[in-house]
């Protein structure tokens, strides 16, 4: 009982996890993370080429979640907002 309350105490939390317990991530492999990055970047000789998030979801078949979350964490790419741009 000791040990539990000293571990507590230590770590906030009774249990030890191992490394990789827990659920593995399917969305947001390296081959998806591609996929989107090829289908959110226009072509450099085809402007406006680009799918929206929409599209994406519906051709890779993951979720609008996913597809923000390796926009925004994977690919590092933000909105901008048409008011940033007249500056």
């Amino acid at each position: 009982m000791q040990m539990i309350c000293r571990r507590v105490d230590e770590t906030s939390s009774a249990v030890t996890r191992r490394a990789g317990s827990g659920r593995p991530k399917s969305a947001c492999t390296a081959e998806k993370i591609a996929q989107v990055e090829e289908m959110i970047s226009s072509q450099e000789d085809n402007p406006a080429t680009s799918k929206c998030s929409r599209q994406i979801v519906k051709e890779i078949n993951i979720s609008a979640t996913s597809v923000r979350r390796i926009a925004k964490f994977d690919l590092e790419l933000s909105v901008v907002d048409a008011s940033q741009l007249k500056s």
